[in-house]
């Protein structure tokens, strides 16, 4: 495990209509880690695989990843490369997904050193996640319309 000191966290918690691997996948493939994050980001989704995001804005996150459990957990660093609020793999991020009645429940901890980096990503992850169970939803019900 990375020796980050990391005291200050965010957790958020939201519920998928889709099967646990399915959501999975989206951790573990580069085209569908672009879906939801932008264009040009890309996940070697593997002990000391290269994590990268390119934002809408042009603004570029890399980290590596620490643990993988497929389909039940990934944890990763993550930082901003430039002039931003944390340093590349400044932070942690841990998503643990768990089989739920209704679909999959997605857990995520994002853990940093400062109160303050932490509440600049509080808006960040709301908006992702809510982009994240879209795409992920489109992809488990593509199709659904001709079945009715």
């Amino acid at each position: 495990m990375n020796a980050l000191t990391l005291p200050h966290s965010l957790d958020r918690q939201i519920l998928i209509r889709a099967r646990r691997e399915t959501v999975f996948r989206y951790f573990t493939d580069s085209e569908r880690w672009a879906a939801w994050w932008g264009a040009g980001s890309t996940i070697d989704a593997r002990p000391g695989g290269k994590v990268f995001v390119r934002h809408p804005n042009a603004v570029e996150s890399a980290g590596e990843v620490l643990e993988i459990d497929p389909p039940r957990r990934i944890v990763y660093t993550i930082g901003f490369s430039a002039g931003e609020a944390a340093a590349a793999g400044a932070s942690r991020v841990t998503i643990t997904l768990e089989s739920d009645a209704a679909g999959t429940r997605l857990h995520l901890r994002h853990e940093f050193a400062e109160a303050e980096v932490r509440d600049h990503h509080v808006q960040g992850w709301r908006y992702q996640l809510a982009v994240f169970a879209n795409v992920v939803a489109n992809e488990a019900h593509a199709g659904a319309a001709a079945l009715a």
